[in-house]
């Protein structure tokens, strides 16, 4: 139970992070 929360956060902010990536790609471009 605890390890599906858990990957289910690690999905979560990886997909934050990349969110925030393409954020500062398009800000810098």
């Amino acid at each position: 139970m605890l390890l599906f929360f858990l990957k289910k956060i690690s999905r979560a902010s990886q997909k934050a992070l990349v969110a925030g990536w393409k954020a500062s790609v398009i800000c810098l471009t």
